[in-house]
């Protein structure tokens, strides 16, 4: 469960109310997860919604050969991939935690999303 206090300093839940704060709040899961860690991969099932509390993300996309082109960096307060989550489509990018990160997860199988 993630605390009412770590969701109101998420500018995507900004403007929800502390009641609805605190109904929200048992639908996440805290994870720390170390450095260089793969969250996920490109063309996975897109199963779970990531919101960065603290540490760095970087989005990939698979390039030619093995390599693999950085599309975004994200800080403290980004929530990523939602789209994917919501539509039931594949992930379209890679995530690997670039600094020890702390995260809030929600699985689309929760009723919330």
């Amino acid at each position: 469960m993630a605390s009412i206090t770590t969701l109101e300093n998420i500018p995507l839940f900004s403007q929800i109310s502390r009641d609805e704060l605190e109904v929200l709040a048992t639908h996440f899961t805290q994870e720390i997860v170390d450095a260089e860690e793969t969250l996920f991969e490109e063309g996975g099932d897109a199963e779970v919604l990531y919101i960065l509390v603290e540490g760095l993300v970087q989005l990939t996309v698979k390039g030619a050969g093995v390599q693999h082109t950085v599309v975004e960096i994200l800080h403290p307060g980004d929530s990523f991939l939602l789209a994917p989550v919501l539509t039931r489509k594949p992930y379209l990018m890679s995530a690997q935690t670039m600094t020890d990160c702390h995260l809030l997860t929600i699985r689309h199988k929760c009723s919330w999303i």
